[in-house]
């Protein structure tokens, strides 16, 4: 796994996204809990608990961004993801005014928030599973890893923020990691990393060992790298 970081600006560049995508989910799951509890709203656990379907509607609607990204248009969901992730945070900035108005602002911005993560998702592995389809289960790793990272450090950010803070401070942190995404974006669309499929090395292996192994067949012409090069 290791190599292929190292190896593929593809990789990395999708794995700093990725972590730009969990921060941002973390950071609001964080926040809005302390937002919906607090004196704007004074909801229970129970209560907190049901926003958490808003972002179930946000991921489902995500099957639409597979789709496209199933097409050929994993670039284009990529776009319109990190705009969505970075349009959210304004909409979730008024959920910070209460009533009925910040209400629908809060679920509104949860199913964008929501939406946009999963369409970055899905438009990483797209990408990289095209790049490197014989190393999947490394790069689904390097990808979980990148966002757990992101996690982790939001969430300790919006926990420390918010008490100095508050919501509207939170938000802007949200919105910053997410113009750090864009940047990363701009990054790729003006330098595209390779993204033509891999060779699988353990194919010219197991060729090799086809040809010249004890098991190889007498007789048998077999096409080395070489004389295949020199073709």
């Amino acid at each position: 796994m290791l190599t292929l970081v190292r190896t593929e600006s593809l990789l990395r560049r999708r794995m700093g996204l990725a972590a730009v995508g969990m921060g941002g989910f973390t950071i609001l799951w964080t926040a809005s809990s302390f937002l919906l509890a607090g004196p704007r709203y004074g909801y229970g656990p129970a209560g907190i608990g049901l926003f958490g379907l808003a972002g179930v509607v946000g991921a489902a609607a995500a099957v639409v961004a597979g789709r496209f990204a199933d097409r050929g248009h994993g670039r284009q969901v990529a776009t319109w993801g990190l705009v969505l992730l970075t349009g959210s945070w304004g909409v979730l900035a008024l959920a910070g005014t209460g009533g009925p108005g910040g209400l629908v602002a809060l679920i509104a911005g949860i199913m964008a928030l929501n939406l946009a993560q999963q369409a970055l998702l899905i438009s990483h592995q797209s990408a990289l599973y095209r790049r490197v389809p014989h190393a999947r289960s490394r790069v689904t790793t390097a990808l979980m890893v990148s966002a757990f990272a992101g996690s982790t450090v939001s969430s300790a950010l919006a926990s420390a923020l918010y008490p100095r803070v508050g919501w509207a401070g939170v938000c802007a942190l949200g919105a910053a990691i997410a113009l750090i995404g864009v940047g990363i974006w701009v990054l790729e669309l003006r330098r595209p990393s390779p993204f033509e499929p891999l060779a699988d090395p353990s194919a010219t292996v197991d060729a090799r060992a086809v040809c010249d192994g004890p098991a190889a067949t007498p007789g048998r012409a077999c096409a080395h790298p070489k004389e295949t090069a020199h073709a």
